[in-house]
């Protein structure tokens, strides 16, 4: 059996989420069960570039719960993980190595 790992990284401050719209498809496609995605859901840390923006993204269950539903209805196998980061890139990497995706 093939066994696929995807990792979709989600950014909390964003009302679309294109990276998890595509891999809901994507499985939508797949006749196989090995499928499994992690989703890495990223909240960020005091972010200085951009003093004019607030600095708070207020999320609560029923968003997360909202924004997994595409997932659970799609029958796929997934994990979701928050982090909070001041650092995207770094905490991406470490969470590839990590999930090995």
């Amino acid at each position: 059996m093939l066994q696929e790992k995807f990792l979709v990284v989600v950014d909390s401050a964003h009302s679309e989420h294109l990276a998890l719209n595509r891999i809901v498809n994507f499985a939508a496609g797949q006749m196989h069960s090995g499928m499994c995605v992690h989703v890495f859901i990223g909240f960020e840390g005091q972010d200085l570039t951009q003093p004019d923006q607030p600095l708070e993204v207020v999320r609560g269950r029923n968003w997360l719960g909202e924004l997994l539903v595409p997932l659970e209805d799609s029958g796929v196998k997934f994990t979701a993980e928050l982090f909070w980061t001041q650092d995207w890139e770094t905490s991406i990497i470490n969470e590839i190595g990590r999930a090995h995706v």
